[in-house]
């Protein structure tokens, strides 16, 4: 559980932090040596300036001071890499909001679940992700395709330094997703998680966990999915807030997209139309067949083809009918803001 962590023996400071907890309602742990385990689920921490020799490394930490101002506080609050410097005589106002657990925000996780196989949910996921980075969000794309050969392939960052799912084996479900995203390769300014030869996410006990973290660090977390039957698809759509099925325009597409469409998640489902040449269906009949609207098509277009095949990922793609697609997409998602959760 995230906590408030104040690390000190000063029974002044104790029974001060005491009564400001009383009226935050905060979770509040005193401790004079904190595990590990403490200081990651701690979401600030609080260092009484006399605890000489104490090293903690996080990003929120504040040098709180029981008495005077000195010029050895600036330099305890350098070496310690605090933000804040607090006297508690002066501070209380201060300390009280600061106890609060910040709040953070969760932006829509978005799963590409394809009908059937080479339908294109990988091709659309990457799209996404780069037009979601292009226009100023934080996006993170995810690999669920237990069978792909790695969506960094498609992305052209194959090649990139950084954490892949095997990388991952060793996290726990305490894992911070903002750390785990600060190891991910980055590729036309959004985060890849990609499967590799070495292992795909149903290799990680708690790969679920690590895209709900991530999905918290994000402004839109776009996941490539594998096909609807799978568990670990299952599992994706309990926690996806939009899914887009891509049904490419065949019979046995249509098939397939009516027996997902009878999925227990079939209320979040946007089905986007792949259109494939010579096929002889439209989006008309489809949409008959299947009982509910196409939201949207997706041309059939070899220069998407080649941008992978020569390596240079979709990032840049601006192919008429394609971007136009992507774009109604991401409006779609954008419907609905992503809502405030406490941390």
């Amino acid at each position: 559980m995230a906590h408030a962590l104040v690390i000190t023996q000063n029974p002044r400071i104790i029974s001060e932090f005491e009564k400001f907890t009383s009226v935050t309602e905060s979770e509040l742990l005193v401790t004079s040596n904190p595990r590990e385990d403490e200081i990651r689920n701690a979401y600030r921490i609080f260092v009484d300036q006399a605890m000489q020799g104490i090293i903690v490394s996080h990003p929120e930490i504040v040098l709180v001071v029981d008495g005077e101002l000195s010029a050895a506080t600036w330099q305890n609050a350098m070496q310690l890499g605090a933000m804040y410097v607090a006297q508690l005589s002066q501070s209380r106002d201060w300390l009280i909001e600061h106890l609060v657990a910040p709040a953070e925000k969760v932006g829509p996780i978005v799963a590409c679940v394809p009908a059937v196989g080479g339908a294109g949910a990988s091709y659309l996921a990457v799209a996404l992700a780069a037009y979601a980075s292009r226009n100023g969000a934080t996006a993170t794309l995810i690999d669920a395709d237990d069978f792909s050969i790695g969506i960094d392939v498609v992305c052209g960052a194959e090649e990139t330094q950084g954490s892949r799912w095997a990388d991952l084996a060793h996290l726990t479900s305490a894992a911070s997703g903002l750390d785990v995203r600060g190891t991910l390769p980055i590729m036309d300014s959004f985060a890849i998680l990609s499967a590799d030869s070495r292992g795909a996410m149903r290799s990680h006990p708690t790969a679920l966990t690590i895209v709900e973290q991530v999905g918290h660090s994000s402004d839109v977390t776009i996941i490539d999915c594998g096909r609807i039957g799978t568990p670990e698809t299952q599992a994706i759509l309990d926690i996806a807030d939009f899914v887009f099925l891509v049904v490419p325009s065949t019979v046995r597409g249509c098939a397939a997209a009516n027996q997902a469409l009878s999925n227990a998640h079939a209320d979040k489902f946007t089905v986007v139309l792949r259109q494939i040449p010579g096929s002889g269906l439209n989006a008309l009949t489809i949409s008959d067949t299947l009982g509910v609207p196409i939201f949207t098509q997706i041309p059939t277009d070899q220069r998407i083809v080649e941008q992978v095949e020569q390596g240079f990922g979709l990032g840049n793609v601006n192919l008429g009918g394609f971007t136009r697609s992507i774009q109604q997409l991401s409006s779609r998602i954008c419907e609905e803001p992503a809502h405030v959760v406490a941390a």
